[in-house]
């Protein structure tokens, strides 16, 4: 009996841990008695046939690689529905019962039109941006920050805190304002409006008209 096989790729931009991400999935599709197929390159893989046969040597000491042992790329024809709909066929011409896809937003849309075409897909985040929703970090995300805190010095960190600490400061005390002077336009328009009611018998009235219509043009100013 042939084992039903799903497939693993890595699309977009890379990032650190997508290794050990590729090598999770190999490792857990075996272990559940599954066959496992490489896909280089991203979607271009299914394009254009480029896949390979994962084992557990072919994924073993790649955990402390950069990049991504199954390389990773962008394609301008996947994002055709003729380009979806060819590497669907060629995912059923594999025998491919699932996708894993590992990578950023355009890698989780190309997975959701993968679906759509009858080829299930599971996504795994990975990207620096850490721009996936549902997702507190993505693959990495951290490693990423981490070496970019790593290369500043000591001063540029400081100032780094004082500036955030700054701008946070400067946005409480600005929201404090903004509701101070709007609890204060809003009381002085009650008050305007209930001590001095507007005197709409005088606007019959030639020699009283005019006052009342003073009073609603400085209640129009009062409200903008």
């Amino acid at each position: 009996m042939a084992k039903e096989k799903i497939a693993v790729l890595t699309s977009g931009g890379d990032a650190p841990g997508m290794n050990a991400a590729v090598r999770a999935v190999v490792r857990a599709g075996i272990n559940k008695g599954l066959g496992v197929v490489g896909v280089h390159r991203g979607y271009n893989g299914l394009l254009n046939g480029d896949v390979v046969e994962m084992n557990l040597r072919s994924v073993s000491d790649t955990i402390n690689r950069g990049g991504t042992v199954l390389y990773t790329a962008r394609s301008k024809e996947y994002n055709t529905p003729e380009g979806v709909e060819k590497a669907a066929r060629y995912c059923n011409s594999l025998g491919v019962k699932g996708v894993v896809v590992i990578g950023g937003d355009g890698s989780f849309r190309g997975a959701r039109d993968l679906t759509a075409h009858g080829i299930p897909c599971v996504c795994i985040p990975g990207t620096i941006d850490n721009d996936i929703a549902c997702s507190e970090y993505t693959i990495g995300f951290d490693t990423a920050m981490n070496t970019a805190m790593e290369s500043m010095n000591v001063g540029e960190l400081v100032v780094l805190a004082l500036e955030s600490m700054l701008v946070s400061l400067c946005m409480k005390i600005l929201s404090v304002l903004i509701t101070v002077i709007l609890y204060g336009r809003m009381i002085e328009i009650y008050l305007y409006t209930s001590v001095a009611p507007i005197p709409f018998a005088t606007f019959s009235n030639r020699e009283w008209g005019q006052v009342g219509n003073n009073y609603l043009r400085g209640l129009l100013a009062l409200g903008f």
